[in-house]
């Protein structure tokens, strides 16, 4: 057995669907009814981002989302990281249910001519009041 599949998953998604588009209810009944991405589109005006995905990572794992252009790959990471909010699914971090307990983000650039620095303020899966910094270069 992988060492790391008896690991509890530090994310987990679970029947995740980005649809964009104000006919979302119109859009499920067409998914519901196994109509695919095109003529949902011309049916119900709304773009299938990401349909029912299902995954769970656990500590230690390499985890790698795959897929063409226009696939999703990108709408899935915005999903997990809340830059946008998913139509319908969960998302679990370390247990906590980021649907129901969000946490508040907040993004700085600091002299950007120099350097682009990001601060992460959060009260979700770190501990209240934990600064996580990174730099991109």
């Amino acid at each position: 057995m992988n060492e790391t599949a008896s690991k509890p998953a530090i994310i987990e998604v679970n029947n995740l669907f980005k649809i964009f588009g104000t006919r979302t209810n119109d859009a499920f009944s067409l998914i519901e009814n196994g109509c695919d991405k095109e003529e949902i589109l011309e049916r119900s005006g709304c773009v299938v981002a990401i349909q029912d995905a299902n995954f769970k990572i656990r500590r230690g794992e390499i985890f790698v989302i795959m897929g063409l252009s226009g696939s999703g790959k990108s709408t899935v990471i915005r999903c997990l990281n809340r830059l946008i909010e998913p139509t319908r699914g969960s998302i679990r971090i370390n247990g906590t249910d980021l649907g129901t307990s969000a946490p508040d983000i907040t993004v700085t650039v600091v002299e950007p001519e120099l350097t682009i620095q990001k601060t992460l303020v959060s009260t979700g899966p770190f501990d209240a009041g934990d600064t996580i910094t990174f730099e991109i270069e």
